[in-house]
């Protein structure tokens, strides 16, 4: 047990995370929306409100579901207008990465048995990032059970 007043280590993923939003100007939405749809929708407005940003990713409450019920983070992932499209998946990989993360390109497992595929350039492919158990999943697992609590 921690002593009262020690802080946790932040997360892998949570500084990941602020390194692509500060270092790479890329919005990082979690758990936004219900949906991949909705998620992209509200993803294109906040962009609008951003003109700095070059693109974003995303993970909605369906992956949050999923994560904590497979280890496997999902995050959607576009460009702004005018970017390369690669911008967003290939800095957030490298980044992901290098901080010790294993991230593939795929399709979520119910839109095709395979789980593991090349990139093709269209944001219908997502980023897999597996996250192991520990710290790393408890921070989802803690965004859920605050979810349950509205």
């Amino acid at each position: 047990m921690a002593a009262e007043g020690s802080q946790q280590p932040e997360p892998r993923i949570a500084a990941a995370f602020q390194e692509l939003r500060e270092r790479y100007s890329l919005l990082v939405e979690e758990n936004c929306a219900c949906c991949r749809t909705c998620a992209t929708a509200e993803c294109c407005g906040l962009l609008d409100e951003h003109p700095s940003k070059v693109g974003f990713l995303y993970f909605h409450g369906q992956d949050l579901d999923l994560v904590v019920e497979t280890g496997e983070l999902w995050l959607g992932h576009a460009a702004r207008d005018g970017m390369p499209d690669n911008v967003p998946p290939l800095v957030a990989r490298s980044v992901l990465e290098d901080h010790g993360f294993q991230v593939s390109f795929g399709c979520v497992p119910w839109l095709t048995p395979a789980s593991h595929v090349d990139w093709n350039g269209s944001t219908a492919m997502r980023l897999k990032v597996l996250i192991p158990e520990g710290p790393e999943l408890d921070y989802f697992r803690g965004m859920q059970e605050e979810m349950w609590m509205l």
